[in-house]
């Protein structure tokens, strides 16, 4: 009778899962906003901020990169609700007005609204692939989640 081989070759340790890395959050980042227009947006920072404060048990660089992302994700929230309001104000206040016929400065709010969501997707990008690659990814944003007390 021959012995079963082992499980693994004691020469070489077993494979070891990959630490937490806090992709996640900008992951979902960027896969909530690609459902519906405006809304996504709102559902996106909410979801970046939920998954990022409760990352605060797993440590190291999912902490890290996962309040980063909360805080994009709360930043990109705030623009949200204060721009895409204010285009609609700008749109139903001054439609009947002299600037009634011209895109600006009725599309302006819209206009920065939309750079920042394009600003959303490529920062979502490179968290996402710098995080599962290990590294931090950092970007300015308004400091949701602070280092000592998320």
């Amino acid at each position: 009778m021959t012995q079963p081989p082992p499980s693994h070759d004691p020469r070489f340790p077993p494979p070891q899962p990959a630490p937490p890395s806090g992709a996640l959050a900008w992951g979902l980042g960027l896969l909530v906003f690609l459902l519906v227009p405006f809304f996504s947006s709102v559902i996106a920072g909410v979801t970046m901020l939920v998954v990022g404060a409760h990352s605060r048990t797993k440590g190291g660089l999912a902490h890290v990169n996962a309040r980063n992302a909360a805080n994009w994700g709360g930043t990109y929230l705030v623009i949200t609700l204060i721009l895409v309001p204010l285009h609609f104000v700008l749109l139903f206040t001054l439609a009947d007005g002299p600037y009634g016929h011209d895109f600006f400065p009725l599309g302006t709010a819209i206009s920065l609204w939309g750079l920042v969501t394009l600003f959303h997707i490529v920062v979502s990008i490179l968290g996402l692939i710098l995080s599962l690659t290990g590294k931090v990814f950092w970007i300015p944003a308004i400091p949701f989640l602070r280092a000592g007390r998320s």
